[in-house]
């Protein structure tokens, strides 16, 4: 019976998680329970840039980008700030650039990406 409880439990939270997928009016916004991911530690040794991003408005948004970056080769750590609309990436310069992760971003179909100086 515990097992069901919990299957059951992590089953019903999916669906509220995942609540603004794909419309971000207000009151769906409001019902992504979310999380956005937690930031890693950057490599000293790592070339880093800042993404701008618009379009993130929740957990599931930031978890979007940072899937999308790192998909990117080359792509080490992305670190999503979802109140700043700001990415800090580091990265392997050898293997990828800025334009390529703007790319990746704008890719989404539901973010706008910039460079952030």
């Amino acid at each position: 019976m515990r097992m069901l409880t919990i299957v059951a439990a992590s089953l019903l939270a999916v669906p509220a998680a995942l609540a603004c997928e794909g419309d971000h009016s207000a009151e769906k916004r409001e019902s992504c329970h979310m999380p956005a991911p937690t930031a890693e530690a950057l490599p000293a040794d790592a070339t880093q840039a800042s993404l701008e991003v618009n379009g993130m408005t929740c957990g599931a948004c930031a978890t979007k980008v940072q899937t999308a970056l790192k998909g990117v080769e080359g792509v080490q750590i992305a670190n999503v700030d979802l109140d700043k609309k700001l990415v800090t990436i580091a990265y392997d310069k050898s293997k990828t650039d800025t334009a390529k992760m703007i790319a990746a971003v704008n890719a989404t179909g539901k973010f706008t990406a910039t460079l952030k100086n």
